[in-house]
């Protein structure tokens, strides 16, 4: 369902270090975002 798609994408995005943008719904580097280094 989607709920279920929408948790696992929110997942996927923490342990990028990524978030989701809730007023886009656009994936955007999270605070603790440090870049490639």
């Amino acid at each position: 369902n989607v709920q279920a798609k929408l948790r696992q994408l929110r997942a996927d995005a923490a342990a990028l270090q990524m978030t989701i943008d809730p007023m886009t719904n656009a994936v955007v580097p999270s605070s603790t975002f440090k870049g490639c280094q």
